[in-house]
């Protein structure tokens, strides 16, 4: 890059597939300081998170002003990713069938895939497995917090709900199911036997990767 090429006119000219993850937030946490200081302060910031866009979609205000970013710099992080968040769920609205656990990692992981703790959500489907409807039933960890069934049940008979489906995210790497997971997932599905609702699945999401209690067995 030229001297006196700025950062700007490399994504106008050349497009944004050719700045790298640096540069890309560099730009976005522009202020009226030399361009070198911002690379530079974005440089440290990727380095702080291990190079992970995951990682730096969880910092939040606090975090990323302790890296040295001004209030309105980290704002500006935190707005963007908001943004990107929004058009995936926006995105996989007018999809909303499922057609496997891939299916609802998909529509779930924009929404708990990102939290700093944990909620648990239930998605219920018509008999053609589209999604009627989305609910976060509990925000805590599981193991200490009510899942209510009959909440849950009387939901799925008030909208004529076919089936079910469990989902919660984890904040760590860790997608295997804790033994409280399993317990309520085996609550759920003897409560949902006796009503005549199918439990289709209990997914699990971590980040980017996700567990289901579908594809290994685990509801049979």
């Amino acid at each position: 890059m030229k001297n006196t090429e700025t950062l700007t006119d490399k994504l106008l000219d050349k497009g944004m597939g050719y700045l790298t993850d640096a540069e890309l937030l560099s730009i976005l946490i522009a202020t009226n300081k030399p361009e070198g200081h911002t690379l530079q302060q974005a440089k440290t910031i990727l380095a702080d998170c291990d190079y992970s866009y995951r990682v730096l979609e969880r910092q939040g205000s606090y975090d990323l002003q302790s890296k040295g970013l001004t209030k309105q710099q980290s704002v500006k992080i935190l707005v963007s990713q908001e943004i990107s968040r929004r058009a995936k769920i926006q995105e996989v609205e007018y999809k909303p069938k499922i057609n496997g656990s891939l299916s609802v990692a998909v529509i779930m992981q924009p929404i708990i895939g990102h939290l700093n703790h944990e909620e648990f959500w239930i998605l219920y489907l018509s008999r053609n497995n589209r999604v009627m409807k989305k609910v976060r039933h509990t925000k805590g960890v599981i193991g200490g917090t009510l899942v209510d069934v009959r909440l849950i049940l009387r939901e799925a008979l008030n909208i004529f709900a076919s089936a079910i489906i469990l989902c919660h995210n984890h904040t760590s790497d860790n997608i295997q199911p804790s033994e409280a997971d399993i317990k309520i997932t085996n609550k759920i599905r003897e409560a949902c036997i006796m009503m005549d609702i199918t439990l289709l699945d209990h997914v699990i999401i971590a980040g980017d990767k996700h567990y289901s209690f579908a594809d290994e067995g685990k509801l049979s």
